[in-house]
């Protein structure tokens, strides 16, 4: 094997000049098993990536118009969560503008 002397990564990797045939085998058979580890850590980040490529992404919705004229209930034949998530906001939406009709009426 020829080893560039220039390169320090090849002279850092090198197997030594006095290795013996069985500190050889140890050797190889070490980097075969670290190999090994690495194509199955390889091969897991490739299903993870593909996982997740295939997984449905979130649907977002903004629903406009008055309070309580009913888009929430039609949207949610359509998204469960969204009815929840509505509902909290609009609940958040009513105390907000209780606060502040009751800062206003103060003043």
């Amino acid at each position: 094997m020829h080893i560039s002397v220039d390169d320090p990564l090849a002279r850092a990797i090198a197997p030594p000049r006095n290795e013996t045939p069985e500190a050889k085998q140890t050797r190889e058979s070490a980097e075969l098993e670290a190999r090994q580890v690495s194509d199955r850590i390889d091969e897991q980040i490739r299903q993870e990536r593909t996982a997740l490529k295939k997984k449905k992404k979130p649907v977002k919705v903004l629903l406009l118009g008055q309070s309580e004229s009913g888009a929430s209930l039609h949207i949610s034949n359509y998204f469960e969560d969204t009815l929840i998530m509505v509902m909290q906001e609009n609940l958040l939406l009513s105390k907000v503008r209780l606060r502040y009709t009751h800062e206003l009426a103060k003043n």
